[in-house]
């Protein structure tokens, strides 16, 4: 499955592609976020969490964590919250949050 997302007539540092793929042995999608023109290119691995989806960075160092959570996930709609920690995930902290209407 891949995303592409993008609003006409922006600049090219806010295109940016998702590509999941299910790893059955592990029970874990890898997800790769990848946005050329900023030169951000991400690798999380995502799971369900009770009612909610968790994918966490990797490759980074080991006190600082980050992850992108989809809570309030209904038919018509979710919440998605980008945190941070930089005490190996003892406290995170909110960097972004979206709240995303389905068309």
């Amino acid at each position: 499955m891949q995303d592409i997302l993008f609003r006409s007539g922006s600049p090219a540092h806010t295109y940016g592609t998702t590509l999941r793929c299910y790893d059955s042995a592990a029970g874990v999608w890898h997800v790769a976020w990848m946005q050329p023109a900023s030169g951000e290119f991400v690798h999380l691995l995502g799971r369900e969490v009770a009612d909610e989806i968790l994918r966490e960075v990797r490759g980074l160092p080991a006190e600082r964590r980050e992850r992108w959570r989809f809570t309030e996930i209904t038919p018509a709609s979710f919440r998605w919250l980008g945190e941070v920690s930089h005490d190996g995930g003892g406290t995170w902290v909110l960097e972004q949050e979206m709240r995303v209407r389905r068309r």
